[in-house]
């Protein structure tokens, strides 16, 4: 107990303070309740008022950091206690009543939200309840941010509750160890986090669907992600691949069909540095039940980051066919294509376009397939040579190359 000054005055002024307590108590039923299970239950004022009241007093004063400690245990959230309140827990000394006045309008916030929350040792923001999520986001981060604007708290334990979030959409495994370094970081990182909270939400599991119809809500997902300093860095570089991994996109043994095998993952990181958003949309529109690609998709990869490595091979792939069928026709007189390297395939998807090369492709096969004869090799004038007439087509080329066989 504290000790009250040897003065008639202090004494006085003692008396009125417990009095006034007291009262408060039998106000909010605690008097003869387990005030630490009971007081989360009240309006986060009547918190405040009674811990002020509490605080006035000196003999029942030192109380207070027990009282904390005991309503963090009823909500198991005593991972969450810094080493301001544990210091102060039991036997030890008891910090000034300035020092306690300055917690109470937040810690009356945060002893409030609890009762919300449930138990604060296994939220779940990911969890449901039919339709209804089990964590309301809005009362976690006012909670979050006002354990932020006071000393009681520590917020590291966010890190399992992102681990635990992830694991809940598929991502398995991931470890959080770097946090912000002080309390302005904290509040720009709960920030974003809890934004990437409500898209992750959005989205559901990260999987093929993912990409394929939910693009873009996942790419601003990630990239609110790849902002923050619990989940960015070498931490995004797992979630990214472990992502990929499950999706129809990964290529293995087991799925020979997919694009993205484990030396891209290597050669692409770090993941950080791509828009998301952008990437995702152009990714979901990769064909992946098709053994080629249509021109348009493969001008689209020139301006992807992720298709990019892959945009040779698959306009290569119809070069490949107009060579198949050339030696087919013409025999040991077929003229061959040659492959492109990746800037060529650049060149043309900024000039020709490799939606009119592939539709003049295509009708070069077509007329091989009709069996025309050499000299008679035509293509509609668009297909001919870019909008400005100085890039011929490769279609163009080759159909001079056969007429020139009548000769």
């Amino acid at each position: 107990m504290g000790v009250v000054g040897d003065n008639k005055v202090a004494w006085d002024e003692e008396i009125n303070a417990l009095i006034t307590l007291l009262v408060d108590i039998r106000a909010n039923s605690l008097a003869d309740a387990d005030m630490a299970g009971v007081l989360k239950t009240k309006p986060k004022e009547n918190i405040s008022s009674l811990l002020s009241k509490l605080n006035n007093t000196t003999i029942v004063r030192v109380v207070i950091p027990d009282l904390i400690h005991d309503s963090l245990v009823a909500s198991n959230a005593t991972d969450w206690e810094n080493a301001w309140l544990t210091g102060q827990v039991g036997a030890n000394d008891v910090n000034s009543k300035e020092d306690w006045e300055a917690e109470f309008t937040e810690l009356a916030n945060v002893i409030s939200s609890f009762n919300t929350l449930g138990d604060m040792g296994s939220l779940d923001v990911m969890a449901k309840t039919g339709d209804t999520y089990d964590v309301d986001l809005t009362v976690l981060k006012g909670a979050l941010l006002s354990m932020n604007n006071g000393r009681i708290f520590k917020l590291q334990p966010m890190g399992g509750i992102l681990e635990d979030a992830l694991d809940g959409v598929g991502i398995a495994g991931v470890a959080v160890t770097s946090y912000p370094a002080n309390q302005a970081g904290w509040t720009t990182e709960i920030d974003k986090i809890f934004e990437m909270i409500a898209k992750m939400r959005e989205v559901g599991t990260l999987d093929t669907s993912a990409i394929k119809t939910k693009a873009a809500n996942t790419g601003a997902m990630l990239n609110l992600m790849k902002g923050t300093t619990m989940l960015g860095g070498t931490v995004f570089d797992e979630v990214i691949d472990s992502f990929i991994m499950r999706t129809d996109y990964y290529k293995s043994a087991s799925n020979p069909d997919g694009i993205f095998d484990d030396q891209y993952l290597t050669d692409m990181k770090s993941w950080s540095q791509y828009d998301w958003e952008g990437e995702l949309v152009l990714v979901g529109e990769y064909n992946l039940e098709s053994d080629t690609q249509e021109g348009r998709m493969i001008d689209q990869m020139a301006t992807s980051a992720l298709l990019l490595p892959l945009i040779a091979d698959e306009a290569n792939k119809h070069i490949a066919r107009v060579n198949e069928e050339l030696l087919d026709a013409f025999k040991s007189l077929a003229p061959q294509l040659d492959l492109l390297d990746d800037d060529e395939v650049l060149e043309r998807a900024q000039t020709t376009t490799w939606e009119r090369e592939i539709r003049a492709l295509e009708a070069v096969i077509d007329q091989i397939d009709a069996g025309t004869d050499p000299g008679d090799y035509a293509l509609d004038a668009d297909d001919k040579t870019d909008s400005t007439g100085e890039y011929k087509t490769i279609g163009w080329y080759i159909c001079e190359v056969i007429n020139d066989l009548s000769n």
